[in-house]
Parts: C-alpha cells; structure tokens; sequence
C-alpha cells in the first residue's frame, strides 16, 4: 500500500511535512554564551522541541484547523494515543500578539516520527528512525527518565505509597514499571516514551529477551482503573547495564534505588573487614583510573560507613530503611559520626596520597598516577562477591565493564584512623577562628569536630572489640 499521506492527504503531505523537516533542521531556540536566542522565523513554520508546534498567521488559522483535522483522523484511525495529560489531539495556542496563532500536536514524538515514517514519502526520504525525539532529546533518552525510575524503585524499596513504582514479575524477572494514568502526566509520558525506544535500546547494546518471552516490551492496563503497566522483558542485569549506558543521571542518582537493590533489597552494602573504595581500570603499573562518578566516591564509602554503624554500634536500633542513603553522604553517617562528604573525600586522597581526586570527572574516566599507597590494596573481583554488589550498585561503570576491573580496597580500621586524622586537624583551626571571632556558627562547628571524633573513636573501638570476641 503507498504511503497514507501521500496518497490520501496530499495537502498535509505538501504543506506539513516539509514544514516538520525543516523544524528538525534548525531549533526553535538557540544558545550564545549560554544565553537563549529565538531564531527567528517565517510564518507558517514548526517548531519540534518538546512537542510539535505549528504557528501560523491567525488568518490562516482556519485553513490549518482544517488540515489537522484530517491529521487527527489519521490518530484515531492509526490508534495512536494521545500524551498523558492532554485532552485533545490539537491543542490552540494563543499569543500575546493577536496576528498569530499555534497548534500544538498532543502525541508523542516517537509516536509521530514512527507515523510519518511509514505513511510520508517526503518524511521517509529525509528523516531517520526517532529523529523528532533525538532533536529535542540529543543526549538519547529522556532526561527525567532516570529519576522517574528511581522514585519509582525508590517508592517500591521503602514501601512508600503511591505512584510510580516498580518491581520485578516473577517467575521470569521482568523489569515492570507501574504508574496511574491519571497521575503526573511527565511520568506517564517519560514511561511511555522509554517503553517505545525499548526494543531499539536492546538491539543497539545486543540484549537478548528472556526466555519464553516474544516482545521486548508489552503494555497492559489495570481493569477498571487507570494503572497502566509496561514489563520490559529482559534479565534485571540487562535492564541496570542499558540505564547505565544511556542514562549519566541514572548512573550518579541511583544508589539508594539500583535495579541490583530492588532484586536483593535486604542485601547489605558491606564487605566485612574493609571499605571498599571505588573499581578501578589499571592502565599499568603507575597509572589507574577509578571508574566511579565524583559525587559517588564520597556516597559509596558513606553508605558502607552507615553499615558498619549498624552493626557494630546500632544493632539493637531501629533505623529507618532511607537513614543509610543521601546523595554525597549517608544521613546516618552524618547524623552519628558528625562527618559530611568533604570529610569523607579528604579522607580518601588521603588514603590515596593525592591531592587532586576533587576533580575527578563525573563519568569517572579521568586517569590518575598511583601513588605510594600502603594502606591501599587492589583486588580482583573474581569471587568477590560483595565487592561486586557494592559496585553495581554505585559505580558509574556497567556491570559488563565491571568484570574486566579491580576493586581498590581499604581495611576499615586503616580508613577510620585516617577519617580521625582528617577530623582532628580541622579542631585547631576552628578553635583559633572561635578565639578571633566568636560566633554561634564556629562554636558549633567545632563542637561537631569535637563529637566526630568521639563518634570515631566509639565506632573503632566496637569493631576492635566484636573482631577480638570472634578471633577469641
């Protein structure tokens, strides 16, 4: 059959299309010296950002009515839906200056790329697959993709209520991400938009579907509700490595809400006896690269930190579930230990005997030469199992990548020593500055160096002691 447009709707294949071509082509907004520049344009003209928009003289504005009715049957004859949240196929858009007018096309971008594809000779001839939504999304997926899939694993891991959530079908393993229809339309359209990439997602990184199973990807709705349901039908592994490919806000956000956690949930960040500080690439013997974003390499140690606290000095405490996490910095490490992210990342270039980690890139890919580093011992991760859990669950590296790498390990009495030290050198400083200038802001600060060290020293002690009653 030729192509829809071209064949039954030429007005729309003569006028619309070269005017959606030519959106693609050139942004409606550009930057210079980070400052927005409306390029400015002819009338009629389309501007494909988030959605498509068509803007026209408003004496012209019926004769467009009339060609996106016909573009509206084609919608509903082709059963596409609607974006969550919109009410009709065409929204009217009206400006501020009364000589012109808007149309904006409710569906989504991937949707309309996908019909225009297929039923428009002139679309076909010069676009490519996704190429609406690759305009407006030029780093690949959704930015508020991965933080929509955090808060839902998040809300599932916590036992929170409400919507998004997200959890894993048993017995095959399927990744499912749930949402109400009628709730946060960003959600709903970030869900929806990653349910139709998905099976081009998996054949770009070659991942195979689970057994049994005949779609990447299939969609359900909830009877007599407005939950919809999308299962992504892929290993839980698979799943983690593609967000981590596509996903940077993914890779540096989701330590609390990894797929790796929602599949172990009750599994600890810990490896008895060491802190474990970050994978790393040996490129030979005075050169590595620590494969780890730079805001995970204070919250990874953190978070394993806050296990150790449980264990040895909190075992009978109730903690909340969400105390051991926080971007940066764990809260209950923050909370018992009085010590904060910096504290942290002080103490590992420490550790490392470098003054430079600070800059660490955020994808971790920054080399670093090896310094005299006694305290410090690299490890395979063959058989190291909570190593490897601890890593999928913070590194900025794919699990695939994983396997090729070290594990760059500290025994936790060496690190807390080191954290003392840290602490204990800032105690002078803000005692002389007290004496300066008092004031309620240094007095507290100093008492909180005061109490870490305590805190520290409180933590050292129930480990050396519970480790003598185990040897004993």
């Amino acid at each position: 059959m030729p192509p829809l447009l071209t064949d039954k709707y030429p007005d729309l294949e003569s006028k619309l299309i070269p005017l959606i071509i030519e959106g693609i082509k050139i942004p409606y907004l550009t930057t210079i010296n980070h400052t927005s520049i409306v390029t400015p344009r002819e009338y009629p003209n389309v501007t494909a950002n988030s959605q498509i928009e068509i803007q026209c003289l408003k004496s012209n504005k019926d004769s467009w009515d009339q060609k996106l009715k016909s573009l509206v049957e084609i919608f509903k004859a082709k059963g596409i839906p609607m974006e969550f949240g919109a009410q009709k196929y065409i929204s009217v858009i009206n400006h501020s200056d009364p000589e012109y007018c808007s149309f904006r096309i409710n569906v989504s971008l991937i949707d309309l790329d996908r019909l225009l594809e297929s039923e428009s000779t002139l679309y076909q001839q010069s676009g490519n697959r996704n190429a609406l939504y690759e305009n407006w999304n030029q780093k690949g997926i959704d930015g508020f993709l991965p933080h929509k899939i955090i808060k839902a694993i998040n809300n599932t891991i916590f036992d929170k209520e409400g919507y998004p959530v997200a959890y894993l079908v048993k017995p095959s393993n399927a990744f499912c991400l749930a949402f109400d229809a009628d709730g946060d339309a960003s959600t709903a359209n970030a869900f929806h938009d990653f349910y139709l990439l998905f099976e081009d997602l998996c054949k770009k990184h070659n991942i195979k579907l689970l057994p049994n199973a005949t779609k990447y990807a299939t969609s359900r709705t909830v009877s007599n509700s407005s939950i919809v349901k999308y299962e992504f039908n892929i290993l839980p592994a698979d799943m983690e490595n593609l967000l981590l490919s596509e996903c940077p806000n993914y890779a540096a956000y989701r330590g609390a809400a990894s797929i790796n956690r929602l599949a172990a949930p009750e599994s600890a960040d810990i490896k008895d006896g060491v802190i474990c500080l970050f994978p790393a690439m040996l490129l030979d013997d005075e050169v590595y690269v620590p494969r780890n974003a730079g805001c995970n390499m204070s919250e990874i140690i953190s978070v394993q930190l806050a296990n150790y606290i449980k264990k040895y000095v909190l075992s009978d405490a109730d903690v909340p579930k969400e105390d051991f996490f926080g971007h940066h910095n764990s809260k209950l490490t923050g909370d018992f230990l009085k010590i904060d992210a910096n504290d942290i990342f002080s103490t590992l270039e420490k550790c490392m005997n470098i003054d430079e980690l600070h800059r660490q890139q955020a994808d971790g890919t920054r080399p670093l030469a090896k310094a005299d580093t006694p305290l410090i011992q690299t490890c395979e991760l063959t058989n190291n199992e909570d190593a490897i859990r601890i890593y999928q669950r913070y590194a900025a590296v794919t699990h695939t990548e994983l396997e090729q790498l070290k594990s760059c390990e500290i025994h936790i009495l060496d690190f807390l020593v080191q954290l003392r030290e840290v602490v204990n050198h800032k105690i002078p400083f803000l005692s002389e500055r007290n004496v300066a200038s008092p004031s309620s802001y240094t007095h507290q600060s100093l008492e909180n160096e005061k109490t870490a060290i305590l805190k520290i020293d409180e933590l050292t002690a129930a480990i050396k002691h519970l480790s003598n009653k185990i040897k004993v």
